[in-house]
């Protein structure tokens, strides 16, 4: 089922998760196919969401793996290739943060609906641990552009907003600003 996306200010939003415990009961399967379907309702720009965006305080999230975007598989040790293709986390750990930072523009279906971007700056490397939605445990190294999803997912999933990371509002992005001076959208 498609669902609301909570928007700024939500106090769902600004709250912790709470781990999921296997095996999953109903009520959480019904909440993984309902991100899968609200995410993928929306556009072919929507690269995660999260259970507190739609309203409830559990520890999953999807993630879009997107052709050749630096996601690696500790366990299968290649890249991963699929494009267009949701992968379910539950109950993420990150078990690694590199000492190296990259900054990018980042945007939230959570912040006016997705139109509102800022600079955001992380680690450009994460190992993570978490579970899949048929229960079994894997690890992932994630680098660049998924480093920053994945670590945006796992801040909603303990209150966090992309916004608390940025100091000066005056350097918030609309679409509309990003068409009219390219500069701005070049990644670091």
């Amino acid at each position: 089922m498609i669902r609301e996306i909570l928007q700024y200010k939500h106090p769902i939003l600004q709250s912790k998760s709470e781990v999921v415990i296997f095996p999953l009961d109903g009520n959480i399967k019904r909440l993984i196919q309902d991100l899968l379907d609200t995410v993928s309702s929306i556009d072919d720009n929507a690269v995660g969401l999260s259970a507190p965006q739609i309203g409830e305080l559990k520890q999953v999230f999807v993630f879009r793996k997107l052709y050749n975007q630096n996601l690696y598989d500790s366990r299968k040790n290649k890249t991963k290739k699929n494009t267009n293709i949701w992968e379910v986390v539950i109950n993420p750990i990150i078990t690694y943060k590199s000492d190296e930072m990259s900054t990018m523009l980042e945007g939230c279906l959570s912040i006016n609906k997705g139109s509102i971007f800022g600079e955001v700056t992380r680690p450009k490397i994460i190992h993570i641990e978490y579970f899949n939605k048929r229960g079994k445990q894997k690890k992932i190294i994630a680098k660049n552009f998924m480093s920053h999803v994945i670590q945006h997912e796992i801040d909603h999933l303990n209150g966090i907003l992309f916004l608390d990371y940025i100091k000066d509002f005056s350097k918030l992005y609309t679409i509309k600003d990003l068409e009219q001076n390219d500069t701005k959208a070049k990644f670091r």
